[in-house]
């Protein structure tokens, strides 16, 4: 991992984002950590997504509070439900 101040960085943003391609880097203002640049794949972007979508963080609440409530049914039960082998 790289540490480089904001600085430095503002002037020649997409060197840096070309080399965290290979390594990330860490961006500190002050002397404080202030963010990170890190390369995403197209799969790992998808994936951010998802997971800091409020939406789809709220169904999965729901659903484990049902899931406590009501309770589930057994994965092999469910397998033959939808015809998995």
């Amino acid at each position: 991992m790289k540490i480089v101040k904001l600085e430095d960085i503002k002037d020649k943003f997409d060197q840096f984002l070309e080399q965290a391609q290979d390594d990330d880097i860490l961006v500190t203002k002050g002397g404080k950590v202030k963010g990170m640049i890190c390369a995403l794949s197209d799969e790992d972007l998808e994936d951010y997504l998802i997971e800091n979508d409020p939406r789809f963080m709220k169904i999965i609440e729901t659903r484990r509070e049902r899931y406590k409530r009501e309770g589930g049914i057994p994965l092999d039960q469910l397998a033959r439900e939808l015809g998995i082998a």
